[in-house]
């Protein structure tokens, strides 16, 4: 199940804040043909996450589920950036269940995966490792 309230949340922060100055500019930059609303990345995170305070997933199987979602369908850079922050939160933190979605991220991300691999934190992942 996808949490749509979630998904629109986020699409009407971000472009209630688009920049169309600084989207041109940071399209040109990133080289990409994927349209930016140009929010700074700060911003991103501030909209995902208050978007994730008032309407969270009830599941993990329901957040993997909507960022996924997010992610197959953003039109706009700063909708990955938000689905990659969404992986972030505390329900997701240390998830392994995430593995498969960040591979998928990383191998479908636009232009160099370093901008995905940096945002995903792979910290959340090293208490869930066995040190041998």
């Amino acid at each position: 199940m996808i949490n749509e309230i979630l998904i629109q949340s986020i699409r009407e922060g971000l472009e209630s804040q688009a920049d169309p100055i600084r989207a041109a500019a940071a399209q040109t930059y990133m080289k990409s043909e994927r349209p930016h609303y140009g929010v700074r990345v700060p911003e991103v995170r501030k909209i995902t996450l208050n978007a994730w305070k008032d309407n969270p997933c009830d599941s993990l199987d329901h957040l993997i589920e909507t960022v996924q979602h997010l992610w197959r369908t953003a039109t706009y850079r700063e909708e990955l950036l938000a689905a990659i922050d969404l992986t972030g939160v505390k329900q997701a933190r240390g998830q392994i269940e995430f593995l498969p979605l960040y591979a998928e991220m990383i191998v479908t991300g636009p232009g160099g995966i370093w901008l995905i691999v940096l945002r995903i934190d792979m910290r959340r992942f090293l208490t869930r490792i066995p040190l041998m």
